[in-house]
């Protein structure tokens, strides 16, 4: 249980480091500059965990297939159909993944990358004018409070891969 937990961690870990990277990229002009500092990572990491550890949940049903029909639908909508496409492309291999080392609850990922994608918009929108880290502005900003006191967390990494589709991060577990 233990080594799940730690996977856990790592996994959270690589996605707040590559959430991180491209924000930083896109709004940067230098592709290979990191403009965030450590604490910075920190703070949205122990966010992160927070959000995932507590016990909010959305008040509409949990329907993946349900979720991804209104991901797909927003894409298009957007004007984005090759996106809407390749978004139904990898939600149908992430849909077929079962067994050992799948995710079990495949609607809050996509819950989550949904959220991320609608909060990223709002505050393109809210703050066009300042460079903004997207969800992770209320973090870098003070954001919520950390439930623990002091936690270090150790490093490692997971076998995540991340595309971002014009501000909706796909995630494809590999």
């Amino acid at each position: 249980m233990e080594d799940d937990d730690q996977r856990l961690v790592d996994l959270v870990k690589e996605l707040v480091h590559r959430l991180l990277c491209t924000s930083s990229q896109s709004n940067s002009q230098n592709p290979n500059a990191s403009s965030f500092t450590p604490q910075e990572y920190n703070q949205a990491l122990k966010y992160s965990l927070r959000i995932l550890s507590s016990l909010m949940t959305p008040s509409i049903a949990a329907d993946d297939s349900a979720m991804a029909e209104s991901i797909k639908r927003r894409l298009a909508t957007a004007g984005k159909s090759s996106e809407a496409l390749t978004f139904a492309d990898l939600y149908a291999k992430f849909s077929h993944k079962n067994g050992p080392g799948s995710v079990k609850n495949k609607w809050a990922v996509l819950y989550l990358l949904k959220t991320i994608s609608e909060d990223r918009k709002v505050r393109k929108n809210q703050f066009s004018n300042r460079i903004s880290n997207g969800f992770l502005d209320s973090a870098l900003a003070g954001g919520l409070p950390t439930l623990f006191e002091g936690d270090e967390l150790s490093g490692g990494s997971g076998g995540l891969g991340i595309r971002v589709l014009e501000g909706l991060p796909m995630v494809l577990l590999i």
